[in-house]
């Protein structure tokens, strides 16, 4: 007999109606009877249930194998006709087809005329019945129509198999594998020796292997095969959905739940370890695939038919509940054909093939195994979706003003009631003044959260004016959280990760305001804010934070001073609502305690549940966002459905409303002071507030003062140098600049050391600039520094910016090392000289040494906390991320007294200043032969007067060593009454002219000569070594050659690096003074 497998292969699927008919033997029923609707029975339970509840009673029945009714069951009377009707629904076959009539040992079955026969399965194919009748017995396969039934008996035994431990043969087997191999080694040591003691042992061993194998037989788990073949569900090993559905049948009687507290396991097709799946408590597994569907409803039918767990319907899937009363556990099983849904936590490939079930075997399944859509806890079923408009009425500006202004007038405390959702058409209403203060809110992803918090606080919106309420927003999950209401008028600011110092800033005032209240209460001796007169209570406010459970593990110190607010503002008016997905192990002893208004959507865990709510009741919630449960207010509320704005565009319009209904109401209340302007003057930043710092000092900044809830300005004492410290382009070139117009504005000079180009209306001015200098030219840098360094600078500013930059332009002239070790000095000299100093640099130099000498500084650019470790601020203070915000410390200060700024913007000083600035020009490439003018050079570019003696001139060749002598000589005979001696290339000259030359210097005679570097410092005695020691030295490219040994002294300082060997460039060397210069010389000259 073929099996049931090789029919299904062979057979086409049926058609998709679903009806079977018993029909009794008599030929004429007797008169129907209409039964009397009565609506309190419930109804009557499908055909294809009651046939197969009446197949466990007879010893015979029909297993549906193939089409739409694949899986049912058909009872066989002792005589009766079977034909189409409200269980057996293919069209082909007959309302009458065949006759039945059993025996103890066959089924005889008869065709009664039919439209298309009835055939039954003999020797591998199909033989038409006709109207002679066949004895048929158990496994016999009839066909009828389009649909192949199989003759069975009622099973002995229903139990559906429970898949075992993995079997502990396996370990049996390895041993004795491993001593069958001992038993042929010591088979072929036998055979080469001839040791009684070898042939014992092999004697022996055939004993040992019956030992261990008896052994293994005992062990537990090892004495059944790998799995058990018997029970209901299979045949062999694949799927048989009929006898599954007699389990079902069987399992009706008995709806208990097993009390094992493991894990649910059951197959998702056929009976082998790779189709196993096991469900632990808490997971929710999805299986994806073609055949996830009918896997997931072949596996719950185990796992009712066994009676191990209650099963009901969500969406996309079952949940499963199972375990002792005081310990239950809950799963879930999803099935999705392509995308798993997002609240899975495993996703598994639905096995291939999958069982063949028809949907109406699944209609019986589920109806016989009791699985319906899952309820709220406690049995009544919430609204699916409830509008914020349902609860609140229509939102629209005029309505809302005339509920704000009914509000005003009705007189008494201010409460701030909300609908937080709707069960059974009744709210489910919480007040935070009545219920609170304080609340906490649980629920996971998807679970609604953030759409219920966002319409509690819409509602509390609409009730109250901006003027009473205002709302701050804690979200550190980047700000999207709760998206429009940042727009709502009440709302006084978002506070988010992505801007640490507006948190901090924020904290600040609010622990202000605690203090604030705190003091008005005991002004007018009041308990709390309720029991004051509402002219003179102060407004509500709430904070509403969004995923508190980060801020307990990333920022606790800003969680703990929001929990120190609420345990300080009971009764101050002052409310806090935290939500978080996950509450384990966050909830703090302050926060349990502080937070009488417990509210929780759905949970995954059953923990999180009984941590806010103190039961278990959410872990067993419906998947439908916004279920939640409500506890801390009156009565024993069950699960209700959550207020929802709407869509996106819908909340935008809603807030429009809003907003457009403030515009005819008193301003609203902040609890701080305005934010300080991202750009203003120095006038503005005066007329903020009262001054911090010295009345005679420089106005830089506006202040921020959140502990005090106001605003202020920031003077900078001129005579303590200050260090402004920041990133890239957070301002502080724009600060430099300022306090350089600051002191311009104060008659005080200025002279700049700036990287960039200085603005035009700076470089413009006639008086009150000093030197304008950048690192394109080290020399004039130096100078300038050694300048200041050496008091020459007393009164006036000496800006530098980007100090990193500077530095390495000085050790381009001085040295490795040698501008850090000027600009030590410079910053420990100039508080002592009378010279202002501003000095810029980025973050990674604060550690400098000069900047470890310097105790006032302006940090910018610095809003995380790594850049603000960095740069030297107190622990939790850091700077705002715009341009120009900053922090003003002095000295090792605690973080209360780190000064909140925003820098002003430079202008242009209101009158020229009167003192004269020290001005370094810069030495030009080329200089014009004019009349008296042989060379330019010193601080001022200026040309400098003929040399009164004899001059050396040296230099390597191609220096302009002629060019040089010759620009002397003009300039000496243009007064004839001194005789003038030249001589060039003396170093070169014969002993006729040497001699020539000693008479000349012996007599008095001005003489000059030039010679190459080189020779001059090598020679010791001569005409050269005179000249060396009695007169001035022009020394050319000083930066090479023995140049310096030629002076007797470094010129290090004087040298031009940026321009070594330029023609005519070189330093003057007379009576103890180095001058830089530059020959003059005619175009011509200069570029030859």
């Amino acid at each position: 007999m073929p099996s049931t497998g090789s029919v299904r292969e062979t057979l086409g699927a049926g058609h998709c109606h679903a009806m079977v008919l018993m029909v009794p033997s008599r030929s004429r029923l007797g008169p129907s009877t209409t039964p009397v609707h009565n609506p309190a029975r419930a109804p009557a339970p499908p055909a294809s249930v009651r046939a197969a509840r009446q197949a466990l009673s007879r010893p015979w029945h029909l297993a549906v194998l193939t089409g739409s009714d694949a899986g049912l069951v058909l009872p066989v009377p002792a005589r009766g006709a079977l034909g189409r009707a409200d269980v057996l629904t293919d069209p082909a076959v007959s309302r009458r087809h065949l006759s039945l009539t059993t025996t103890a040992k066959a089924v005889t079955v008869a065709d009664v005329g039919s439209a298309n026969g009835t055939h039954v399965r003999r020797w591998f194919r199909w033989r038409r019945l006709g109207r002679r009748r066949v004895h048929c017995r158990e496994g016999a396969l009839l066909r009828v129509g389009d649909t192949v039934l199989e003759l069975r008996r009622r099973p002995r035994d229903l139990t559906v198999p429970i898949p075992p431990e993995r079997s502990r043969r396996r370990w049996v087997r390895t041993a004795v594998a491993a001593s069958t191999f001992l038993l042929v080694i010591a088979a072929v040591i036998a055979m080469r020796t001839t040791g009684r003691g070898t042939y014992g042992m092999l004697a022996a061993a055939p004993m040992a292997m019956m030992a261990v194998m008896r052994l293994g037989s005992s062990i537990p788990g090892g004495g059944h095969g790998r799995y058990r073949r018997t029970g209901a569900g299979w045949v062999g090993g694949e799927p048989d959905a009929a006898s599954m559905l007699l389990a079902l049948a069987v399992s009706v009687s008995n709806r208990s739940v097993s009390t094992d507290d493991g894990p649910l396991t059951g197959w998702l097709g056929r009976r082998r370890r790779a189709d196993l799946l096991e469900l632990a408590s808490g997971q929710c597994t999805a299986l994806t695939g073609a055949g996830s569907a009918a896997a997931a409803r072949w596996w719950v039918a185990q796992i009712a038919a066994g009676g191990r767990a209650h099963v009901s319907l969500v969406d996309r899937g079952y949940r499963l509940v199972w375990g002792r009363e005081s310990g239950t556990r809950s799963a879930e099983l999803l099935a999705a054909s392509r995308t798993p849904p997002g609240r899975a936590r495993t996703v598994r490939t639905a096995p291939s093939p999958a069982p063949d079930l028809s949907e109406r075997w699944w209609e019986t399944a589920r109806e016989l195994a009791g699985i319906v859509p899952a309820r709220t806890p406690d049995g009544s079923a919430a609204p699916d979706r409830v509008l914020l408009e349902e609860v609140t009425g229509r939102v629209d500006r005029d309505g809302v003003g005339a509920r704000w202004r009914r509000r005003l007038t009705q007189g008494g405390p201010d409460a701030l009631p909300a609908v937080l959702g709707v069960r059974d058409a009744d709210a489910v209403n919480a007040d935070l003044v009545a219920d609170g203060p304080h609340a906490l809110m649980a629920g996971t992803t998807g679970s609604g959260k953030s759409e219920m918090l966002t319409s509690w606080l819409l509602q509390l919106a609409l009730d109250l004016p901006p003027a009473r309420l205002a709302l701050v927003l804690v979200d550190y999950k980047g700000g999207a959280a709760f998206g429009p209401l940042a727009r709502l008028p009440h709302t006084a600011g978002v506070l988010t990760d992505l801007d640490p110092a507006a948190t901090g800033r924020a904290l600040a005032s609010l622990e202000a305001e605690v203090r604030r209240r705190e003091r008005l209460l005991a002004r007018v001796g009041a308990k709390d804010v309720a029991s004051m007169d509402r002219t003179q209570a102060p407004p509500r406010l709430v904070v509403a934070v969004d995923e508190f459970a980060t801020l307990a593990t990333q920022h606790p110190d800003v969680l703990e001073c929001l929990v120190r607010v609420a345990a300080q503002g009971r009764s101050l008016g002052i409310h806090l609502i935290l939500a978080t997905q996950r509450p384990t192990g966050v909830i703090s002893p302050a926060i349990r305690a502080n937070t009488t208004l417990r509210v929780c959507l759905r949970v995954l865990d059953a923990g999180d549940s009984r941590d806010v709510l103190g039961h278990e009741g959410a872990a067993a919630l419906g998947p439908r966002p916004g279920r939640v449960l409500v506890a801390g207010t009156d009565g024993d509320h069950g699960a209700a459905q959550a207020p929802w704005c709407g869509p996106a565009d819908r909340l935008e319009a809603l807030i429009t409303e809003v907003r457009a209904a403030a515009r005819s109401t008193s301003s609203p209340w902040r609890p701080w002071a305005a934010p300080l302007p991202a750009s203003l003057s120095a006038r503005e930043a005066a007329e903020l507030g009262p001054a911090t710092g010295p009345a005679e000092g420089l106005v830089l900044a506006g202040t921020d003062h959140p502990d005090e809830q106001r605003l202020g300005h920031w003077r900078w004492p001129v005579d303590r140098p200050l260090a402004v410290i920041g990133s890239p382009g957070s301002g502080r070139t724009t600060a430099a600049l300022a306090a350089a117009c600051a002191a311009m504005d104060a008659q005080r000079a200025v002279s700049l050391c700036l990287a960039g180009t200085a603005p035009p209306w700076l470089t413009a001015l006639d008086r009150g600039l000093g030197t304008v200098v950048g690192p394109e030219d080290p020399r004039r840098l130096v100078r300038l520094w050694s300048l200041a360094a050496a008091g020459r600078l007393a009164g006036e500013l000496l800006v530098v910016d980007d100090v990193d930059a500077m530095a390495a332009a000085v050790d381009e002239v001085l040295g490795p090392g040698e501008g850090q070790n000027l600009l030590e000095l410079l910053v420990r000299t100039a508080p002592a000289t009378g010279t202002g100093l501003v000095l810029t640099a980025p973050l990674s130099m604060a550690g400098a040494r000069w900047a470890s000498r310097i105790g006032l500084r302006l940090v910018l650019g610095a809003p995380q906390p790594a850049q603000a470790s960095v740069a030297g601020l107190p622990r939790g203070v850091v700077t705002g991320s715009a341009p120009g915000r900053g922090v003003v410390i002095d000295g090792a200060v605690e973080a209360e007294r780190a000064l909140s700024v925003q820098v002003v913007t430079p202008c242009a000083p209101r009158e020229a200043t009167a003192r004269s600035a020290h001005r370094l020009v810069a030495i030009p490439r080329t200089v014009t032969p004019l009349a008296g003018t042989w060379a330019v050079g010193g601080d001022d570019a200026r040309p400098l007067p003929v040399p009164r003696g004899c001059v050396l001139v040296v230099g390597p060749p191609g220096s302009g060593r002629t060019t040089a002598l010759a620009a002397l000589k003009r300039c000496l005979h243009e007064n004839p009454d001194e005789p003038v001696l030249a001589i060039d290339d003396l170093d070169l000259a014969e002993a006729v002219v040497l001699s020539r030359v000693e008479r000349a210097l012996h007599s008095g005679r001005i003489v000059l000569a030039s010679a190459t570097t080189e020779r001059v410092v090598g020679t010791y005695r001569g005409p050269l070594a005179t000249l060396r020691e009695r007169g001035d030295l022009v020394v050319l490219w000083p930066a090479l050659g023995p140049a310096s040994q030629v002076a007797g002294r470094s010129l290090r300082a004087v040298t031009d690096p940026r321009a070594p060997t330029h023609p005519g460039r070189g330093v003057l060397v007379s009576r103890g003074d180095t001058v830089p210069i530059q020959i003059a010389a005619d175009a011509t000259a200069a570029a030859t």
